[in-house]
């Protein structure tokens, strides 16, 4: 069921102003409950046409099925996703939005705002191939849906979650920008908090790289102990440890790499709720502020509504902060584990060079080795002082946004006071 065309304003956009925000609310099956003055007006259906239908009322065949399909199989997991929708108004008119779904008792709610931002362009160009696809190779919703996050791969997002989270914060920073605003300090701190995350992952990769280099060290350090005879009884032994050692290096990196995906997992959730929550406040405000009462809404109720969903996301929102900064803590402990390792590694490599030294047979062999070594552990040194300084900086950011939060949460609370006591 979708908008009935009108040949007239097929191709024309309806009146949704940058500064305006519109909410609906549904109950588990998609059948409008609620809404505010603005979804009405640009949807351009009056409350009795609104209420009590389906949602899929206002769908435009522009936005693939793919996206629906993501949309529901996510709320009905019990999780919010924000994903760019293209709308048709009763006229025949379009309208895009970037929308915040998200579970509440009795249903679903759905932020709505306009999307300006440069990915929204990207976004709009893949739908049109997507849709195009749907219609004439008869791809199901299912499969749509993942090759939708695959190019959303080929524009560097490596999961429908981190794609979203990034999303929401451009549009919110277009929209800030828009509107003569400048940049949030929340955006501004997850700006931090990503750039320390990249560093940390573009380190361990590093590392990697850099263990990759020497791993055949312990096997050409054999060959030249077997070349020696009995003089290169101490070049094997050395051989042996650092097998030993690189085995410890590479279990230690291991814990490094599930740390900076937790870490990085996690910011992207709380990115994405933290945006959700500063949306959520506005679009309360917004709604407050709205003149004259919607036909059928109950705004003191729809008021609440939000608000509760408002303090549940905050509360998830600090817990994923919360995990970020428990991983981020262990970091200069792990480290220094580490960096123990990387000396030890460091004062075989010097044996090894000892023990070496008398045999002038393959000495460019045994330069390059040396070499090698050389820069595998100036690499290790430095991606670990990298990772120790980034982890306090994320450690900084996190509890800079915890104040701003106590902030925002008290001037929230003191806001919705005064409204209600007006």
């Amino acid at each position: 069921m979708q908008a009935p065309a009108n040949a007239e304003n097929r191709g024309k956009e309806a009146d949704f102003r940058l500064n305006e925000l519109f909410f609906s609310r549904t109950d588990p099956g998609g059948i409008i409950k609620a809404g505010n003055s603005i979804f009405q007006r640009v949807s351009e259906y009056e409350a009795q046409d609104l209420w009590d239908k389906p949602h899929k009322l206002i769908r435009h065949p522009d936005t693939p099925r793919g996206v629906f399909y993501k949309l529901w199989s996510t709320i009905k997991a019990g999780h919010p996703i924000g994903a760019y929708v293209k709308n048709s108004s009763k006229s025949g008119k379009y309208y895009w939005v970037y929308a915040v779904v998200a579970p509440v008792d009795g249903g679903y709610l759905s932020i709505r705002l306009k999307p300006t931002s440069s990915l929204f362009d990207k976004v709009r160009d893949l739908y049109i191939v997507q849709a195009g696809r749907e219609r004439t190779e008869g791809l199901d919703p299912a499969q749509s849906a993942d090759e939708i996050d695959q190019a959303l791969g080929k524009l560097g997002y490596e999961s429908y979650e981190a794609f979203m989270s990034q999303a929401l914060k451009q549009e919110l920073d277009a929209r800030d920008r828009g509107l003569g605003r400048g940049t949030s300090t929340l955006s501004s701190n997850f700006d931090r908090l990503h750039k320390s995350a990249n560093v940390l992952l573009d380190d361990i990769k590093a590392i990697s790289a850099s263990l990759d280099s020497v791993k055949n060290t312990p096997f050409n350090l054999r060959i030249f102990a077997s070349q020696m005879g009995d003089e290169g009884e101490g070049l094997a032994v050395i051989a042996a440890n650092y097998v030993t050692l690189l085995e410890e290096l590479r279990a230690l990196l291991s814990e490094f790499d599930n740390t900076a995906t937790d870490i990085a997992n996690s910011l992207d959730e709380a990115l994405l709720l933290n945006f959700i929550v500063q949306l959520q406040r506005e679009m309360i405000d917004f709604f407050q502020s709205e003149e004259g009462a919607t036909d059928g809404v109950d705004k003191e109720a729809e008021t609440d509504q939000l608000e509760r969903l408002s303090g549940t996301f905050n509360e998830r929102a600090q817990l994923a902060l919360n995990t970020v900064r428990a991983r981020c803590m262990n970091l200069p402990g792990a480290c220094q584990a580490m960096k123990r390792q990387a000396t030890a590694l460091d004062v075989i490599r010097l044996m090894a060079k000892v023990e070496m030294s008398n045999n002038d047979q393959n000495s460019g062999i045994i330069l390059e080795l040396e070499q090698r070594l050389e820069a595998c552990q100036e690499t290790l040194q430095s991606a670990l002082n990298n990772i120790a300084r980034e982890s306090m900086q994320t450690l900084n950011a996190i509890r800079d946004m915890a104040r701003l939060n106590e902030i925002a949460n008290r001037d929230a609370g003191t806001s919705q006071a005064l409204a209600k006591a007006i």
